[in-house]
């Protein structure tokens, strides 16, 4: 059968027609059963909390938190941190981290410079941990997301007077939806801040989430009635001394729902406590953990803390500028690998024990200025004895000209300058006029600094006043050169009259002896007649 022109082209057309309409419907069908992860827009992402300058080392970790604000699931893959330069997310487990690259609405997220060190830090945490690269000034810093296609998505300029300057808290931004300025960041309530989770400086009305339905965008604040779980504070690190009470507070610790909320710590020597505030004494040198944990009947957090304990045997009992001499008071072997000697001006580069530097029970290590390049030549000085956690155990300052073959010396109380150096054996304290100032002790909690005395002779010290100077030996009373002298002629004295009495006693045992045999002799020779 033929078919004429017109009735070709109207099946053509109908064909498709047909065609175009399948297609249009696949594309619809595809979109509503396929994913959709949104392409992220300025400040969808926003960087929400900063960890740049810890109480203790940064290195291995400093932190960031970010957060999805948008209404959508976003991809990361690609994605790339920028603390002056550009540096990946690593996509775990890569690098120790834990959780997706792909961030959930109102999801946080946490960059970090070694995840590994960040769970050990943050025992317990199950949110997402993204390693990468990172190194965050102390006093200012300008931070970048950028994203796949090298667009700046979110970038905050903080200064280390907005706070959170190495006392152990972060920043925090106050409302996500705000601008990066100063007055939408604060410090942290709890210590090492809130990761993960809701930040402690937010106010609930301006934290806010975006939710979108398909005819328009409305911002829908969390709910004050939510329960929210209590922040746990056990308060900073702490250095202190064996057998030296310790304050436990966890008073910073709060409920943002105000529920009351019990403590319990463990302070990693087999001691607990259930109150707020208390107080806890080492016997044994060592590193404790100490948790607190705080709860409020549905929820708990649980904050950790680090507690170096240290011997309080070694001191520093005598130097000059060529020797520093440290002792060892207490019956044990003291190990001061990773221990440290200063000068207060910093004039020299400070000594470094090496591994297993040991002293044992009540000896002396005398260490001599080729050894430690401690310059202590100066008229206005201190020498420190510094813990491996950086806090100061010993530190002796003086005010003097150093003078050639003097020394300033231990007595057990105070230090005095001496012209009778002694390094290797007990101190002998010859002084000749000085006056010295009033010495400042002090044990302070959390860093112990002992503070032993300053030192200002005077003028007119010269060793050529030896008729005025006097002797004093440790452990011993002081005497002077004059009653030693009359005390060793007494001595000679009584010696020579002993010598004489005996002599005496003698002789007049010798001469009775002679009379009784006279008189035995003249006996027996009369019976005889």
């Amino acid at each position: 059968m033929l078919l004429d022109h017109t009735t070709i082209c109207n099946k053509l057309y109908y064909k498709l027609n047909k065609t175009k309409l399948g297609c249009q419907a696949l594309l619809i069908g595809l979109f509503l059963i396929y994913p959709v992860f949104a392409l992220a827009a300025i400040n969808d992402i926003i960087i929400n909390e900063i960890m740049y300058n810890l109480s203790g080392t940064d290195t291995k970790h400093e932190w960031i938190e970010i957060l999805n604000i948008s209404s959508a699931e976003i991809d990361l893959t690609g994605w790339k941190f920028n603390d002056g330069s550009n540096h990946i997310l690593n996509n775990p487990p890569m690098n120790e981290g834990q959780g997706s690259l792909k961030l959930a609405v109102s999801e946080y997220l946490i960059l970090t410079g070694d995840a590994a060190t960040f769970l050990i830090d943050h025992p317990g945490f199950s949110g997402t941990v993204i390693d990468t690269v990172m190194s965050l000034n102390n006093t200012s810093d300008t931070l970048k997301i950028i994203d796949s296609e090298g667009n700046e998505i979110d970038s905050v300029t903080y200064e280390n007077t907005w706070g959170a300057n190495g006392n152990g808290k972060t920043l925090e931004k106050i409302n996500p939806q705000d601008i990066n300025t100063q007055s939408n960041w604060i410090e942290s309530t709890p210590n090492e801040g809130t990761p993960g989770i809701l930040n402690s400086g937010s106010s609930l009305d301006q934290q806010t989430t975006t939710s979108t339905d398909t005819s328009n965008t409305t911002n829908t604040s969390n709910s004050d009635s939510t329960n929210h779980p209590p922040f746990a504070v056990a308060g900073p690190n702490i250095t202190a001394l064996t057998n030296q009470e310790i304050l436990f507070d966890a008073s910073e610790s709060y409920d943002m729902n105000n529920d009351p909320i019990t403590y319990f710590w463990n302070f990693g020597d087999g001691a607990t406590d259930i109150e707020e505030q208390t107080t806890h004494t080492y016997t044994y040198p060592g590193q404790y953990l100490v948790s607190l944990l705080v709860s409020d009947g549905t929820f708990s957090d649980l904050d950790i803390i680090t507690i170096n304990i240290y011997e309080r045997s070694v001191i520093i009992n005598e130097f000059s500028n060529k020797w520093i001499e440290l002792y060892n008071q207490s019956d044990q072997i003291a190990n001061l690998t990773d221990w440290q000697l200063t000068n207060g001006l910093g004039s020299s580069s400070p000594f470094i024990f090496p591994a297993n530097s040991l002293i044992g029970p009540k000896q002396f290590l005398i260490l001599k200025q080729e050894i430690t390049k401690i310059d202590l030549s100066s008229s206005n000085d201190q020498i420190s004895l510094i813990y491996p956690d950086g806090s100061v155990g010993t530190k002796v300052s003086y005010l003097a000209e150093n003078r050639e073959g003097f020394s300033i010396a231990f007595d057990g109380d105070d230090y005095f300058w001496t012209k009778v150096p002694t390094p290797g054996i007990a101190n002998i304290i010859s002084a000749t006029n000085i006056a010295k100032e009033s010495k400042s002790f002090s044990a302070n909690n959390p860093e112990p600094i002992i503070e032993q005395t300053s030192l200002t002779p005077r003028d007119n010290f010269t060793s050529q006043e030896s008729p005025t100077s006097s002797t004093q030996f440790m452990g011993t009373d002081s005497q002077t050169p004059q009653n030693n002298s009359q005390i060793a002629a007494i001595s000679q004295s009584t010696q020579s009259n002993q010598k004489s009495t005996l002599i005496l006693y003698l002789s007049i045992i010798i001469s009775v002896s002679f009379l009784l045999s006279w008189i035995v002799i003249k006996i027996r020779n009369s019976r005889s007649v």
